[in-house]
């Protein structure tokens, strides 16, 4: 009996030290806020990425303990509310507080226009229309501001990568900014005047699929080469709504990973949340199974069209 009390006073002691290792209070960052709660890779063999919006994503050693369900789209930050935000038709906007489980704060934008997509990097929440050139942010996605500079034409998709946003649309045009608010034209890319309808990001760039089925690669919404010749090799062509998907870019009809699952799906503290035919689906054990979000979305100015994650103050 003494020698199995004494082995479990050696484990006890054991995992005392592990977790002292992993866990710190969190330090204030240069604009006061509270800093990433990172894990002590020497003392738990942690990966730590700097790619999301936020440097120092965590990720467990063994990706087993996370049922293999990917990387969130930022860190876990202490100090700070996770929001989901999903936009749609009409200018439509909502936020969920509590990882897509309800969602509050429905509202429409001043204009009505439809928004087709959302981003959020550098503490910062963006989207814009398909209908027109204006763009708004948000630092928590409640209250949202029309940005300074727009992009001077729709915007198809957008995304953070590299340390600034990065966004695709009418024709054959791209913006790129740093903060959301002033948005910088750059290179126009063209197909005969096609418009890109998504841009993804992942592997440290960015790549947009154009109405024609085109591919082009930038590292900063600046400089585009285009990966495919439609014209010229039929056999290039892709669908006009490109993924990241499972470590690569592939057309989002082929993914079979959470990140193929309806329309624009946003992952954020262990959950993926997606908008279906307008409506909000979530899934908590890594796209196994998904569930309907009642009294969200729907037909008409309540149909969705893209889900956002980040973090308000």
């Amino acid at each position: 009996m003494t020698r199995v009390t004494v082995r479990w006073k050696v484990l006890a002691l054991g995992l005392a030290a592990c977790h002292a290792a992993a866990v710190h209070e969190p330090e204030a960052t240069d604009d006061g806020a509270a800093g990433v709660d990172r894990v002590d890779a020497a003392a738990a063999g942690a990966i730590v990425r700097a790619d999301a919006g936020i440097a120092g994503d965590r990720i467990a050693p063994d990706a087993s303990a996370l049922d293999r369900a990917p990387a969130p789209d930022g860190p876990r930050v202490i100090g700070k509310q996770p929001v989901f935000v999903a936009v749609g038709d009409k200018g439509r906007i909502v936020r969920s507080l509590d990882l897509g489980k309800t969602w509050v704060d429905s509202q429409l934008t001043p204009d009505g226009d439809g928004l087709s997509w959302a981003a959020w990097g550098n503490g910062v929440f963006v989207t814009s229309g398909h209908e027109r050139d204006k763009a708004f942010y948000s630092a928590d996605g409640k209250t949202w501001t029309p940005a300074d500079k727009s992009p001077d034409n729709w915007v198809g998709n957008a995304g953070w990568g590299n340390g600034r946003f990065v966004a695709a649309g009418g024709y054959g045009g791209s913006w790129y900014s740093t903060d959301g608010r002033s948005w910088t034209k750059s290179k126009v890319f063209r197909d005969g005047g096609d418009g890109a309808r998504s841009l993804a990001f992942g592997n440290g760039v960015f790549t947009a699929a154009t109405d024609k089925g085109n591919w082009w690669r930038s590292t900063d919404g600046e400089a585009w080469t285009r990966l495919t010749d439609c014209v010229n090799q039929p056999t290039e062509c892709h669908k006009n709504e490109v993924a990241f998907c499972g470590g690569d870019f592939m057309d989002a009809v082929r993914c079979t990973t959470p990140e193929g699952h309806g329309r624009r799906p946003a992952f954020g503290e262990g959950v993926w949340v997606t908008t279906v035919n307008g409506l909000v689906e979530r899934s908590e054990n890594g796209g196994a199974t998904w569930q309907r979000v009642p009294g969200v979305g729907g037909a008409g100015d309540m149909y969705l069209q893209a889900i956002v994650f980040g973090y308000a103050p």
